[in-house]
């Protein structure tokens, strides 16, 4: 690099571990100039960019892609003097510089077929009769895009149900019967989704288990074409079997969101959009998947601050708290007399059931400022989901 020893942009929120900005918030921080010979600096300016961009290539070759330009503006750091030209001796020189983001930008996104970043350039210019013409140098930073919650009015619970009716080879049938309850339909990523559901076998099929999985959908746009990618982005499993006339419960189980989930919606981005849904899929041998579907959002609450080092909090650990769930034995009789809502008053221990860990360990972020924003837990055979 000639005369420059160093090049460093330090931004205040790297010192703080806030690590994310908002819209409308003000960037500041410090360049960082290390000079080893007498330096006649022209210019030094910092470039604020922010774009989103999107690309997929379809199962006949075509490729689509879009762009999306959300702020690109540079401002002048370094004071003019003399004509022009700064005189820098031999050193580190600390210049500070801020900026104010524009109050509608999108958060920050990494996904499969697009994203949203923004960087940081810093160009140092010396003038063309002492030396070199042009040094560049970049740093990423991370918009976060913080909703009110109190402006979700209707932000309470949601129950979704469903019923279907199976066969066996000698024609004999049943339904197996599924509620789930939900306490609300709006989170904030770090919290957990609570839920209460009652699973009833009267068919003559047998249960493997119950999977709940929260799924995030992000569509791509490009060239009046969308693109659809499904990311099972937490998961519980339930493994106990359920035979005709047997039923199961789970009471306040959690599901948690990781902390740095993408807000729903992507407000201010028009390429890409991202949704979620709870589902809660009963495993039988039938092709057909019998699953409940509840619809929630996510948005990041107001004045909660997000480190670093909550990106590794995420829980992948066993399957549910101890109590959470619970099984039901009913008779012929009974199993007639007594509707689905109402087996709520039914309980008995499992304290002797044993869990397996539902997917592997991980962290999320470690650095979140390069990786990306979740786990790529891809939807696979065994987790198959048939989108809505």
């Amino acid at each position: 690099m000639g005369k420059i020893s160093k090049l460093e942009i330090q931004l205040s929120h790297d010192i703080d571990e806030h690590y994310h900005y908002n819209p409308g918030e003000q960037i500041e921080g410090c360049i960082l100039l290390g000079i080893t010979d007498l330096f006649h600096l022209k210019s030094l300016s910092v470039t604020v960019t922010g774009m989103g961009s999107v690309s997929w290539t379809d199962s006949e070759q075509n490729t689509y892609q879009a762009q999306e330009n959300y702020v690109d503006n540079t401002i002048q750091v370094a004071p003019v003097v003399d004509y022009g030209v700064t005189e820098l001796s031999v050193g580190i020189h600390e210049f500070k510089f801020a900026y104010e983001l524009q109050t509608d930008l999108p958060s920050s996104f990494i996904g499969k077929f697009g994203s949203i970043t923004y960087v940081l350039k810093v160009s140092v210019k010396e003038d063309s009769k002492y030396g070199i013409a042009s040094i560049l140098t970049s740093e990423p930073f991370l918009v976060l895009n913080r909703q009110s919650l109190s402006a979700f009015i209707d932000n309470k619970s949601l129950t979704s149900k469903f019923e279907r009716r199976l066969w066996s080879k000698s024609l004999r049938s049943g339904k197996i019967s599924v509620i789930l309850t939900v306490d609300k339909s709006v989170y904030s990523p770090g919290e957990e989704i609570v839920m209460n559901a009652e699973i009833l076998n009267r068919s003559p099929k047998l249960i493997h288990g119950l999977t709940a999985m929260l799924l995030m959908h992000s569509t791509f746009s490009a060239q009046n074409h969308k693109h659809t990618h499904i990311q099972v982005v937490s998961k519980r499993r339930d493994n106990w079997q359920l035979s005709h006339g047997e039923g199961r419960r789970w009471k306040d189980a959690a599901i948690t969101i990781p902390t740095y989930a993408p807000e729903s919606r992507l407000d201010g981005c028009d390429i890409i959009d991202v949704s979620y849904e709870l589902i809660l899929r009963v495993d039988t041998a039938e092709k057909k998947e019998i699953k409940v579907v509840v619809p929630i959002a996510i948005f990041p609450k107001e004045g909660t601050k997000i480190t670093n080092g909550d990106a590794a909090m995420v829980d992948f650990g066993d399957t549910f708290k101890s109590g959470a769930t619970s099984h039901l034995t009913l008779d012929r009789a009974t199993l007639q007399k007594i509707p689905l809502d109402k087996l709520l008053q039914l309980q008995c221990d499992d304290n002797e059931l044993s869990y397996e860990r539902p997917i592997d360990d991980g962290t999320l972020r470690i650095n979140p400022l390069y990786n990306s924003l979740l786990p790529e837990q891809a939807v696979n055979k065994e987790d198959a989901v048939t989108p809505l």
